[in-house]
């Protein structure tokens, strides 16, 4: 993954737009979306496509975790606080104890904002 604010590689956006002409339910498609417009600091665009990922599988664990991010970067902490609390357990769940750790200490993180 590229550094949050390195240029957009565009061709890859659109490619990533391409894919999901000919299947729009796909989350991880969705999800390279989100990594392409984070990396580029474009996080309106990143919210929605992670959000997709979201609403395509919403036992995708990672994309809580990238979507809480954007929210965060976004100036928006509550957004941020509800999605990682949602994220946790199903990234427990799911055995991806990577992204629960990250995600608790995220949250702690935003729940210290008033």
């Amino acid at each position: 993954m590229r550094e949050t604010g390195t240029p957009m590689d565009k061709s890859r956006i659109a490619m990533f737009q391409e894919i999901l002409k000919m299947d729009p339910n796909d989350p991880v498609v969705y999800f390279g979306l989100g990594q392409e417009y984070m990396q580029g600091g474009v996080y309106p665009e990143a919210i929605v496509a992670f959000a997709n990922a979201v609403r395509c599988n919403p036992n995708y664990s990672a994309a809580y975790r990238f979507l809480g991010e954007c929210f965060e970067k976004s100036n928006q902490p509550h957004q941020a606080k509800e999605v990682y609390a949602k994220g946790i357990p199903i990234a427990e769940a799911q055995g991806d104890l990577e992204a629960a750790r990250a995600m608790t200490v995220f949250l702690k993180r935003v729940s210290e904002i008033k």
